[in-house]
């Protein structure tokens, strides 16, 4: 009876530890930031929610080139978004001059990582 008991118990805890998860959900799945005039830069915000139920560890938000920056967080900063918080990530696009970019915002966590796809087009004038 007791083997019993201890046996449920422990499907028990390995059911709700499989439950407690993080989970990253973003309002867009990429950012389009269109055409920009080179050297001036455009900022656009990416919400990052946890819609899990165990805490969410954001280690590292990264982008790989200079044309695409994170103005309002240290790409070493790490920050926590308990069970239905959300958090804003400004990226900037600032065209080193004329053409294409493109990027890809990596949101590293003790959740499976998330790549956001990021564009925009660097012109000499807007109209």
């Amino acid at each position: 009876m007791t083997r019993t008991l201890l046996h449920i118990a422990g499907l028990i805890l390995c059911v709700v530890d499989a439950v407690a998860q993080p989970s990253v959900s973003l309002s867009k799945a990429s950012l389009d930031f269109g055409m920009e005039r080179v050297r001036r830069g455009a900022t656009d915000t990416l919400e990052v929610a946890n819609v899990g139920a165990a805490d969410l560890v954001v280690e590292r938000v990264e982008t790989g080139t200079t044309a695409f920056a994170l103005p309002a967080l240290s790409v070493t900063s790490s920050f926590t978004l308990r069970a239905g918080e959300t958090k804003g990530v400004a990226v900037q696009f600032t065209p080193p001059s004329i053409g294409t970019f493109a990027d890809t915002l990596s949101i590293r966590s003790n959740a499976p990582m998330v790549h956001v796809p990021i564009f925009g087009r660097g012109v000499r004038s807007t109209v």
